[in-house]
């Protein structure tokens, strides 16, 4: 039988078993489609025991890849709970709050009953729509978005990761929810860094931070540890979708900071052009980065089959670093005063000072970004510490519940041939 929605087929007897706990499809109000991602779907529920409107996340687990990133989101979320939450309603972290989690073997619609696949389900509160929805639909038909307010939230839920130890590694319109009165968060977190830093080609793409675009490495001789790094990649993250809502409230043709797609030479094009280059740059520093960009390059290459030789394209994407690299033009403060500028006469000031703080959210060199509980400091949020030292306390808390997880992912990064069945196993476990 269909699993609520979501293009995947339960055998009779775990239809059951899963239904006398949740409404799914084929009955009343239930097994709407909220989305589909990688690694499966996700589709509304209703709880019976309480009549609340549930998603049920889908994560089918067909490889070591999709096990390890199932395993990931389910430590995140159970470390992640927040202790002054029942799950029923929005979290004081930002980060979203998982109610039941269990395994089931499902199969995918095209597929025979014979090819079935392990499947670990999360349940978590239905929202209202992502961030993502929310942006669309104010470009669409000119909806209110509460910039300053969204940006806020997510800013407190990654200071609250970061300092459970925690990087997103995916922060995007898309992994926002948005529920009812506004409230928002964070999800998806099958890229999530928990301290073991392994490179991972993570962050979709129009989000990248710079030094992920160069397979993780910085054009510069400035060290920062590899957790501060992680964390600063999701501020760069957030600065993005900073941009994406302030294009919102002004009602601009303009929706994101970097639509930009293409190899990596044009990434890193797309990103200096907008913000310039660390302070101090040189072209010592060049021969550096181009070694860094034709790895990257020869790189996807090789995944892709694609022949090697460079286009055309690529030669001018270098020219261009290279000029930008020694004779910076950012283009960031004009844009974003443009959207400014653009806003609604009322909401102009809180806006502009939203922007002020845009170049240090999206500072080229991660070393000199802002951290998330720092920028809440300033204009336009001002939180009182008090608040800010609450929410520390918090994640620090948080992230004491799963330190083993540490040891778990460490584990799998030093044994990346680690058997799908070793992961589920672990999956399991965890469940029980």
């Amino acid at each position: 039988m269909e699993a609520s929605g979501a293009g995947l087929w339960l055998a009779p007897e775990e239809f059951a078993a899963v239904s006398e706990k949740y409404a799914l499809a084929g009955e009343p109000g239930a097994g709407d489609r909220l989305g589909r991602g990688s690694y499966g779907a996700v589709a509304s529920a209703v709880e019976r025991a309480t009549g609340a409107r549930v998603a049920l996340k889908w994560l089918v687990i067909t490889d070591a890849d999709g096990a390890a990133a199932a395993l990931r989101e389910l430590v995140c979320l159970q470390g992640l709970r927040d202790a002054n939450s029942n799950s029923n309603s929005n979290s004081n972290s930002g980060v979203v709050q998982l109610r039941d989690a269990f395994c089931a073997r499902v199969w995918k619609a095209r597929e025979g009953a014979g090819a079935g696949h392990d499947a670990l389900v999360l349940v978590t509160a239905a929202a209202f729509d992502d961030l993502s929805g929310t942006l669309a639909r104010a470009h669409r038909v000119g909806a209110a978005v509460p910039a300053v307010g969204y940006a806020r939230q997510l800013l407190r839920a990654l200071a609250f990761l970061h300092a459970a130890g925690v990087a997103h590694l995916d922060v995007k319109p898309h992994n926002v929810l948005v529920f009812e009165r506004g409230c928002l968060e964070l999800c998806d977190f099958g890229l999530a860094d928990v301290g073991v830093s392994d490179w991972r080609m993570v962050q979709t793409v129009w989000w990248r931070a710079p030094e992920y675009v160069l397979g993780g490495r910085r054009p510069h001789s400035r060290i920062i540890g590899p957790r501060a790094l992680a964390a600063a990649a999701d501020v760069w993250s957030a600065g993005c979708v900073v941009y994406e809502l302030l294009a919102a409230a002004a009602g601009a043709a303009e929706r994101v900071l970097f639509p930009q797609s293409g190899g990596p030479a044009a990434l890193f094009r797309a990103r200096l052009e907008a913000v310039g280059p660390p302070p101090g740059a040189t072209a010592a520093q060049l021969p550096q980065i181009y070694a860094r960009l034709e790895a990257r390059i020869e790189d996807e290459r090789s995944d892709s089959g694609a022949a090697t030789a460079a286009p055309e394209s690529e030669d001018a994407d270098f020219a261009a670093i290279r000029q930008l690299w020694l004779e910076p033009a950012p283009t960031l403060p004009a844009r974003a005063a443009a959207l400014v500028a653009a806003a609604p006469a009322g909401d102009r000031p809180a806006l502009a000072a939203l922007a002020a703080l845009l170049p240090r959210l999206l500072a080229f060199d991660p070393a000199d970004r802002i951290r998330a509980a720092a920028a809440l400091i300033a204009p336009p949020f001002r939180e009182a510490p008090a608040d800010l030292t609450a929410l520390d306390a918090a994640g620090q808390a948080a992230g004491a519940r799963f330190a083993g997880a540490h040891s778990q992912f460490a584990a799998l990064q030093q044994n990346k041939g680690e058997p799908l069945d070793v992961i589920l196993r672990q999956i399991k476990k965890l469940i029980t």
